[in-house]
């Protein structure tokens, strides 16, 4: 329910917005995402570290639980600021000199520049405060609050921009108030389930703990992302920015059919990692079975009707311009859900080094196929 409620509102907002700031504006703004997701890697898997090892000592309040979540969140913070220091150029080079925008949009995206540079340790931040009540399987609370913050984060931007006009540097603050307000929310209940009542103790053998297990995270962190969302990149620099939304808004579509999957997934995460091995196979068959039964039909129809469904809901420019991809990307999503109980599996038992050397395999062959697929049928090469 956590993802599905703020789908059901992006539905809505995406024309309101594409009405409201143009294509291009809309495609500056999904690769600015695109860039501050992958500058998430400043996590350096401590999210996910995090709840793996709170999983581990049994979900229950205790001074290691405590002393592992301050320590991650120190570790995490201070990356985080890392991070937002070394986004600033990363940025300023992709929009002046990789993506083709005109002056005015250009100008536009340099002055809102400094609002992803404070993104960053929030984001990471945020990382750990959700891993932390992940690992006490506190999901009500994380959803309630993602729920929340995703559906400011459509409706504060969109109320900006109705008010004072598109400008970017605009929208991306209205962005950050909402993540603040999310992660007041997440630290409130960190306090009173993970660290309340406990010292703020700072371990050096637990940063050497979660750093070992994080550190595999992070090569797939930097991998995953990369082969996730390159793609607009390059089709930006190639073709555009009103090209990257022909792209982005049926990627997010397709995307949103794995709802089911990362949510079992991020469920089954903390079970897997206080489970031995008989336990663990035993959930993970389980959770196939539910997502082949499940996703199958709901893929075949999306794939069926995804074009008359762009046609209604935006026009049919767009959709002659975007079904064709969308319904590659729904397949692709679809083979890909299966692997999430896979990579949580793998993760939950102590293993992300598995993962990795499996994404950095992956890597070479992908960038090719992507360079081939682009130059020779575009968007559905692509």
């Amino acid at each position: 329910m956590g993802a599905v409620l703020p789908l059901i509102l992006s539905l809505a907002t995406i024309p309101v917005y594409l009405e409201l700031i143009t294509e291009a504006r809309f495609g500056v703004l999904a690769i600015a995402w695109l860039i501050l997701g992958y500058f998430g890697l400043f996590d350096l898997g401590l999210g996910r570290a995090t709840t793996q090892r709170i999983a581990y000592l049994g979900g229950t309040p205790s001074q290691e639980t405590a002393s592992t979540f301050w320590t991650a969140l120190v570790m995490n913070g201070s990356l985080g600021l890392l991070g937002g220091a070394i986004i600033w150029p990363v940025a300023l080079y992709i929009f002046e000199e990789v993506i083709l925008l005109d002056p005015a949009l250009q100008s536009e995206m340099k002055n809102a520049i400094p609002w992803l540079v404070l993104a960053v340790p929030l984001a990471t931040i945020s990382s750990v405060l959700t891993g932390a009540l992940q690992g006490h399987s506190r999901f009500l609370a994380v959803n309630t609050i993602v729920v929340t913050g995703s559906s400011l984060a459509q409706i504060l931007p969109l109320t900006v921009a109705w008010l004072y006009g598109p400008d970017l540097a605009l929208l991306l603050p209205a962005v950050l108030l909402s993540k603040v307000v999310a992660i007041a929310a997440l630290f409130y209940w960190c306090y009173r389930h993970v660290f309340g009542g406990f010292d703020l103790v700072i371990s050096f053998r637990l940063a050497k703990n979660l750093l070992g297990f994080g550190g595999w995270i992070t090569l797939s962190s930097i991998i995953a992302p990369m082969m996730a969302g390159f793609d607009r990149v390059v089709i930006g620099a190639t073709f555009g920015a009103k090209f990257v939304t022909y792209y982005t808004i049926p990627f997010q579509l397709a995307e949103k059919t794995t709802i089911l999957a990362s949510s079992l997934a991020s469920a089954i995460f903390p079970r897997f990692a206080s489970a031995n091995s008989i336990e663990q196979r035993q959930m993970s068959k389980s959770a196939m079975l539910l997502l082949a039964l499940f996703t199958t039909p709901s893929i075949l129809t999306a794939v069926l009707f995804l074009k008359p469904f762009l046609t209604i809901w935006i026009d049919a420019e767009f959709a002659e311009e975007a079904a064709q991809t969308g319904q590659i990307l729904l397949l692709g999503f679809w083979i890909n859900g299966f692997g999430h109980i896979s990579f949580a599996q793998i993760q939950a038992s102590g293993r992300p080094k598995v993962t990795a050397i499996l994404h950095t395999i992956e890597l070479v062959p992908y960038l090719a196929l992507l360079y081939l697929g682009l130059h020779q049928w575009g968007l559905t090469g692509a």
